[in-house]
């Protein structure tokens, strides 16, 4: 029987998984992945790491440990959490890295986005970091930023296996490839090895499709359709045609005889890592990318969401080179249609620093948050506590769902938790966090929407499910200051209807309808009575860029947004 993966290997193609999770190194998940997938590595970034210490309870012992310890310094403290995560990741590798002879197993670590403009800050974290780990299939990421590549020239010459990360350029990857032969030079010319020294180039996909989708929105929105359809029919094939290219610059280095007298010393070579690789453009399948990028001598990293798609099926052949003529004519279209690669490669850099920055620092503020919450004795957040009445019958429950092994079943999909028929295709929710690059991409405009100061307050219209959770993230998180604030109407009394209408001023509040069957009579028939107040207040023509929806794909509600020129309709996530 064909596994995906195992014939991606068979091709020279290495697959990666793009997430450092504690309870994936305590619950075997990496070795399951690593003995039945041939999972031949690991990479995080500051988004994931921020989704899982931040976001999950795996590391709440260990935080605790380490500020009960006397630490009390936030980023030492996760240091010390996400390099015991490494070192133990490493280790689950150690036995790919031995059979491959250093080839593969590699776990990386990322020195801080806020170093990615400082070249000898980034040295001496890296430096610092890479005797930390004390790892041989450790890798350290350091963004390819002009100052960044300085800095990857230098550790690489000192022997510190190099991850180059946030790569959207071929002019600096093509920069990137010269530093790491340069390092590789210095080290022959001083009699030091060269062999078991390893480095990747992290070429970004996704993101490239994703600035074109804005760039084509621009345009639209300025009545130039012509245009944005253009762009839109270079959604896809810009990004691959773009990748393709800087393989080919890879293929000839590898030929020449610069890169053949370093091979015999038992150099390896710098392999392109294809980062990114989850389609954020919904007409695009989940391992759109993966199947159009398949060549010898690279990487391919996946979420765990298109890891799972990659498992169940996948057509494996070489495409990396296949027409590089193709390749060549997308990647001038889009120049000729007035976006100059220049300008967007620089573009989507700067968004992915400055995702990361926002990402580290979230991280930081959380783990400051149970560091103060642990030395003042406090709790880091409310509380709640059951009736006395209803306290056995929650631990019974929770005991049963325990004995029963719930949450590894749940996070597997497996539908016989409930009824055993179509609810493992209702489960998707489980993985929405698992690309931050994805949501944060799809979701810029509605941060950007609230940072405007266009709108004092956000009212969610909506009942049961489609409330509940933005009520519960309202109490928990209350109001971001420069944000409006967030308020939820989940009942059609007509007091608390009066009541949120007297708290708001109509024309600067924004309208989220939210309804999964779009057929929900309590939102539906609020959406008409504040559709009617917002547009006495600012004329109906304007109305609807007070409102966004959130519905299933096809609802009669998406159909009703557009009729009334919602400012935008997003897809809930099954």
């Amino acid at each position: 029987m064909s596994h995906p993966i195992r014939d991606l290997n068979e091709h020279g193609q290495s697959v990666w998984l793009d997430l450092i999770r504690r309870g994936y190194i305590e619950h075997g998940d990496f070795a399951r992945m690593i003995a039945e997938d041939g999972l031949g590595g690991v990479t995080s970034n500051p988004a994931i790491l921020e989704k899982a210490i931040g976001g999950s309870g795996d590391y709440d012992a260990g935080l605790r440990e380490v500020i009960e310890g006397g630490e009390t310094d936030a980023k030492a403290v996760y240091e010390a959490l996400v390099v015991e995560d490494i070192r133990r990741t490493a280790d689950l590798f150690a036995g790919v890295y031995e059979r491959t002879n250093g080839a593969e197993g590699y776990v990386s670590l990322e020195v801080s986005p806020r170093l990615s403009r400082d070249p000898q800050g980034t040295l001496e974290e890296a430096r610092r970091l890479w005797r930390k780990v004390e790892r041989p299939n450790a890798m350290i990421k350091v963004p390819a930023t002009p100052e960044g590549i300085e800095a990857i020239e230098q550790l690489l010459t000192e022997g510190v296996n190099v991850n180059v990360t946030l790569l959207f350029s071929r002019d600096l990857y093509a920069r990137t490839l010269e530093a790491h032969m340069r390092a590789l030079e210095a080290r022959l010319e001083r009699g030091e090895r060269v062999t078991g020294i390893a480095s990747v180039a992290s070429f970004f996909i996704s993101r490239i499709d994703g600035a074109i989708e804005r760039a084509a929105q621009r345009h639209r929105e300025a009545g130039d359709t012509g245009r944005a359809e253009r762009l839109e029919a270079l959604i896809g094939r810009a990004a691959v045609g773009h990748a393709q290219l800087a393989y080919e610059h890879f293929s000839e280095t590898l030929a020449s005889e610069r890169w053949q007298r370093l091979a015999q010393y038992g150099a390896m070579p710098q392999r392109l890592l294809w980062a990114s690789t989850s389609p954020k453009h919904p007409s695009l399948p989940e391992t759109y990318y993966v199947e159009r990028l398949i060549g010898p001598e690279t990487v391919t990293t996946l979420p765990p969401r298109t890891y799972e798609a990659l498992r169940r099926e996948l057509e494996v052949s070489r495409t990396v080179d296949a027409d590089l003529d193709a390749a060549r004519t997308t990647v001038e279209h889009l120049e000729a249609v007035g976006l100059r690669w220049e300008r967007l490669t620089d573009e989507v850099l700067r968004e992915g620093e400055q995702l990361f920055v926002e990402a580290f620092d979230r991280l930081l503020c959380a783990v400051d948050g149970i560091r103060q919450a642990t030395t003042s004795g406090a709790t880091a957040s409310a509380s709640r506590h059951l009736p006395a009445e209803l306290e056995t019958e929650v631990r019974e429950s929770r005991d049963a769902w325990t004995s029963a092994d719930g949450t590894r079943r749940l996070w597997e999909g497996d539908p016989s938790l409930w009824t055993n028929e179509d609810e493992a295709e209702w489960l998707g929710w489980l993985h929405a966090t698992d690309d931050p690059d994805a949501a944060a991409q799809r979701y810029e405009p509605l941060r950007e929407l609230g940072r405007s100061g266009s709108f004092d307050h956000v009212v969610l219209l909506g009942m049961g499910g489609s409330s509940l959770c933005p009520d519960v993230l309202r109490a928990v998180f209350g109001c971001i200051e420069g944000f409006p604030e967030l308020r939820v109407l989940d009942s059609t009394d007509p007091k608390q209807i009066r009541d949120s209408e007297a708290a708001i001023d109509p024309k600067r509040s924004l309208f989220v309808v939210s309804s999964k069957s779009g057929t929900t009579t309590e939102p539906n028939l609020l959406l008409d009575y504040f559709y009617e107040r917002v547009g006495e207040t600012v004329g109906r023509n304007e109305a609807g860029a007070h409102f966004i929806a959130i519905t299933d794909p096809g609802k009669p509600l998406e159909a009703r947004a557009q009729d009334l020129g919602f400012r935008a309709v997003y897809h809930g996530v099954v």
